[in-house]
């Protein structure tokens, strides 16, 4: 009792600075186990094994090993709390608590709350480790059984370094700032049902195996790890078997440069990045996995050639490979693999003659594949539906691919690629190709993908008719040239319309770029140009970015001219100096042609009066581009190429009386291409007046007393009317004049009339 109490009181001392709830687990266990403190403890070699050194029983037999046991030991400033070294006796280690080791020099090494240096037959079990730079470690340490400790709160878990056939089960490890569990130089260990949770340095790995081989690791269970929860590096012949990898922030499981290892029956799922990922590593075995929700690819293959993929399971993830043309033409992926339930169908070098790919497909591989139709296909929930590598004469059509996890569509070195007519939605990318010739972008909906809806590298082609929605940027390009893009629909895409880098020789025309929220904090730029030469921008409508629409970062002989920009950059009807639309940072740029610029809405209504001598339809002053180079637009236009309606009228309002309502509005916020000239009156759906633009009110008189009448207005500029008002109800009220009775069956059929018109 005495010697209990002393201990609780010792042992709490001893525990100053610690969190409350590593004070309370370590109390529990000097309670309930009824450890006892003392001093470090070293052994170095068999005959060193003694009661001194903390044994309290056995001969170092395999059937009566030395057992030291329920010792409570802190090793402030010391290298370790328990270190053996040099001994083939069998012994265990259990019921010990050990903390507090820190760094040393030999012989008591790296601060590890247990050290076996040259050691095989120790048995190390049941332990509480924690606050240590190292939990348990095993160098030159072979043979050996690490089981069922608890290891809580240091740098690493558990190390093994140039250390076989050791069997490292059932431990829980959390807490740790570097590594769970490192295998380092290090052959045929067995790591079997450790639990790995919250390894949070900015390199944390769950299980990480480096330089070594025939290592297995089999139905542990890793999550909150903050790199790859288990990764295999510069390794052979490894195994990954029946682990659940899951909720981590990067991979789940991932081999680097280690060939013929395998993945068989995991669960991977939730996790940050890919759920098996390959780079460097051929002749992989990844079978049997089921793999759903993680952030990118369910199984990603870099580099990696002839391997098997077979039997797994994949949901919101599929297969991505990526490489070069043997990574897409050497692989086994059978029909048996699945996504969202629907078959992955691979083919590789092969002709198929134009013939169309099932339709029931959950995703379609091409590597090295000519003449192919993939049509019809209908996925969702899935991770990249299409991908195409090394092929040629491919048409991908009319296929619907909504909340996948990755790239709709996916092109990569390929040449003479047809995609149209698809509708893509939620993805992260609509449309991908790079290092691609001669391939058309054509009548796609693309919207509400987490990235580009088109994003385009080192390719050449056409992108046309396109409807660009809600997407990251409309349309993405980077080092591509003689591209032709035109008559797309880029509407309300988060960044903005079009991103450019290094795009040279390329045409940019009859395109809308809008942002439908005038000058919101989305939508920033209509058209982004950076390190781009040789370019034409002509006939595009650019409207409502919150910054510039168009921003040219560099790049030289650009030319821009009969594009219509409205209200970006917080500009508005009436011109300010301190909102221009556009920036030139680029050398021998050209905002016009002869005789021909740009519609500057601002500009070109900033008075009725700008265009006099002569009335030719162009501004008489030039239009300043922000930017360093003072560039101007020396023809600004005062007529729009694309015509813009006015924004509707304001807070409409009604006041009813005795034979009357009166109606009175606000001016719209936006006029649109030129200046407004009227406003139309509507009861009842019909048009009942139109008056001139400086009268903001309207009274009705030919309407009847007690009858309701609902009224809207609309806003007309020179060249359309645009949209209506809020629409409001009105009663007028008094006294109602005696009808005679054919009057008031003729007044009930009226309005019968136009009630059924109005419904209709």
């Amino acid at each position: 009792m005495v010697i209990g109490i002393l201990t609780i009181l010792l042992f709490s001392a001893l525990l100053s600075g610690f969190s409350e709830g590593k004070n309370d687990l370590v109390l529990k266990n000097v309670i309930t186990r009824g450890q006892i403190p003392r001093d470090v403890i070293r052994i170095n070699g068999d005959d060193e094994f003694n009661a001194t050194n903390g044994v309290i029983s056995g001969d170092g037999s395999a059937n009566n090993p030395f057992i030291i046991a329920n010792w409570l030991i802190d090793a402030r400033d010391k290298g370790a709390a328990i270190y053996i070294g040099n001994t083939t006796k069998y012994f265990i280690i259990e019921d010990c608590t050990l903390l507090n080791a820190t760094p040393h020099t030999d012989p008591y090494y790296s601060g590890a709350g247990v050290i076996l240096y040259n050691v095989k037959n120790g048995n190390i079990s049941n332990n509480n480790i924690f606050n240590n730079s190292r939990g348990i470690q095993l160098k030159q340490a072979s043979e050996n059984t690490l089981m069922d400790n608890y290891v809580n709160g240091i740098s690493y878990g558990i190390y093994v370094e140039q250390g076989d056939n050791n069997t490292i089960e059932n431990n829980k490890i959390e807490n740790i700032s570097v590594w769970g569990i490192l295998i380092y130089y290090s052959d045929w260990n067995y790591l079997g049902g450790n639990t790995i949770t919250n390894i949070y340095g900015l390199h944390g790995y769950g299980i990480y195996v480096v330089e070594s081989k025939n290592n297995t690791m089999e139905g542990n269970n890793l999550s909150g790890i903050n790199d790859a929860s288990i990764q295999i590096s510069s390794s052979e012949n490894n195994k990954v078997l029946r682990n659940i990898v899951h909720n981590n922030k990067q991979d789940g499981i991932y081999f680097h440069s280690s060939p013929h290892s395998m993945a068989v029956e995991n669960e991977v799922y939730d996790n940050g990045g890919t759920g098996i990922h390959s780079s460097y590593s051929n002749y992989l075995i990844i079978r049997g996995n089921q793999i759903w929700n993680n952030s990118d690819s369910g199984i990603y293959i870099y580099s990696s050639y002839w391997c098997k993929i077979e039997g797994n399971e994949m949901e919101n993830n599929s297969i991505f490979l990526y490489g070069n043309i043997y990574t897409y033409t050497t692989q086994s992926i059978p029909l048996n693999n699945t996504v969202g339930g629907k078959l992955v169908y691979y083919y590789s070098n092969t002709d198929l003659n134009y013939a169309s790919l099932p339709s029931n497909a959950g995703e379609v591989i091409l590597g090295n594949v000519s003449r192919a139709i993939i049509e019809d296909v209908d996925m969702e929930h899935g991770g990249m539906v299409v991908e195409i590598a090394h092929s040629s004469n491919i048409t991908v059509r009319n296929n619907k691919m909504s909340n996948n996890t990755n790239t709709g569509i996916w092109v990569v070195y390929s040449k003479d690629i047809v995609i149209t007519s698809n509708e893509i939605t939620g993805n992260s990318h609509g449309i991908g190709v790079d290092s691609t010739t001669n391939v058309t972008i054509k009548n796609n909906k693309i919207s509400s993908c987490k990235g580009d809806g088109i994003y385009i590298s080192s390719s050449v082609g056409t992108i046309m008719d396109n409807i660009l929605y809600k997407n990251l940027w409309g349309l993405e390009i980077y080092t591509s040239y003689e591209f032709i893009i035109e008559n797309n629909d880029m509407n309300s895409n988060i960044f903005g319309g079009i991103f450019t880098i290094s795009l040279s020789d390329s045409i940019i025309r009859n395109n809308t770029l809008k942002n439908s929220t005038v000058n919101s904090r989305g939508g920033i730029y209509g058209l982004y140009i950076f390190a781009s030469d040789n370019n034409k921008v002509v006939n595009n409508l650019i409207y409502g970015f919150s910054s510039y629409g168009v921003y040219l970062g560099s790049g030289s002989n650009n030319v821009f001219y009969n594009n219509s920009f409205y209200y970006n950059n917080g500009s508005t009807d009436s011109f300010n100096s301190l909102h221009m639309q556009a920036y030139d940072g680029g050398t021998n740029t050209h905002w016009n042609t002869t005789g021909l610029g740009n519609f500057w809405a601002d500009w070109a209504n900033n008075n009725d009066t700008n265009d006099e001598s002569p009335q030719d339809g162009i501004v008489d002053w030039p239009y300043r581009i922000d930017g360093s180079t003072n560039t101007l637009d020396n023809y600004p236009l005062k007529r729009a190429t694309y015509p813009m309606a006015p924004s509707p009228p304001q807070n409409l309002a009604a006041v009813a009386g005795d034979g009357y309502v009166n109606l009175t509005w606000e001016a719209p916020q936006r006029m649109g291409s030129s200046l407004i000239v009227s406003y139309k009156i509507y009861r009842n759906d019909s048009l009942i007046a139109t008056i001139p633009a400086s009268q903001l009110w309207y009274n009705d008189t030919d309407v009847i007393n007690g009858f309701t009448y609902t009224y809207y207005v609309t806003a007309v500029n020179s060249e359309e009317e645009g949209n209506n008002s809020n629409e409001i109800e009105a009663t007028p009220e008094g006294a109602i004049p005696e009808l005679s009775a054919m009057l008031v069956i003729f007044l009930v059929v009226a309005f019968a009339i136009l009630y059924a018109k109005k419904k209709s």
